[in-house]
């Protein structure tokens, strides 16, 4: 299975993705699953012949967490490991986005505090290499299982950066990623990342002034 474990829609004041395109564009790109995941808000998304994972992006405070298969929305705000016990005791699965982008919210030093996650993610959407690569040498040093999502805020950037592993269903793909059976594969879009980067920054400036 070729999944991507980070796909924002247009209900995050920063993307423009409506749910039922991102899905259309998946499945042209080879995708066989998405994630979808929101700034602090949970859509409950269903498509019959795509398999989708509804999730979201909760910004705790000591950084952004994301939670997949969770039945309840997580309010914004609350301490890092209290948003993860919250997640698992859903069933749900924590993932680390972004960990040590200083560009964005992700827990940085904060990881080391932090228990009972589930996996720190390789990100799509890292301006910087190094970014990704401490991530690395981070999972290698400490044993901790990595998955990969692209980060997309714009349609383009939808399977930029994907899991791929050896599953027929997801709950099978995710029980083989824990036991770091998979691999991470990026897709280059030139200078587009860039462009949508930094599109997301102004659209997120412009929907918070208009209260979206």
């Amino acid at each position: 299975m070729k999944i991507d474990f980070h796909v924002h829609t247009n209900l995050s004041p920063c993307a423009a993705i409506k749910p039922k395109l991102a899905v259309k564009i998946a499945r042209k790109k080879g995708l066989d699953a998405i994630a979808l995941v929101n700034h602090d808000k949970l859509l409950k998304y269903n498509d019959r012949n795509f398999k989708v994972i509804i999730g979201e992006e909760i910004r705790a405070k000591q950084g952004e967490i994301i939670g997949l298969f969770i039945k309840e929305p997580i309010k914004p705000g609350l301490d890092a490991q209290k948003t993860i016990n919250l997640i698992k005791a859903m069933g749900g699965i924590v993932i680390l986005p972004h960990v040590f982008d200083p560009f964005r919210r992700g827990v940085k030093k904060h990881v080391f505090e932090l228990r009972n996650f589930d996996f720190i993610e390789l990100n799509g959407r890292c301006l910087l290499k190094n970014f990704n690569n401490k991530v690395l040498k981070f999972s290698e040093k400490y044993k901790l299982p990595l998955i990969g999502g692209s980060d997309a805020h714009y349609y383009e950037e939808i399977g930029q950066l994907i899991t791929e592993v050896n599953a027929e269903t997801i709950d099978e793909a995710i029980e083989k990623l824990l036991c770091k059976q998979g691999r991470i594969l990026k897709k280059s879009i030139g200078l587009k990342r860039y462009k949508c980067y930094f599109k997301s920054i102004v659209m997120s400036s412009v929907r918070k002034t208009l209260k979206y």
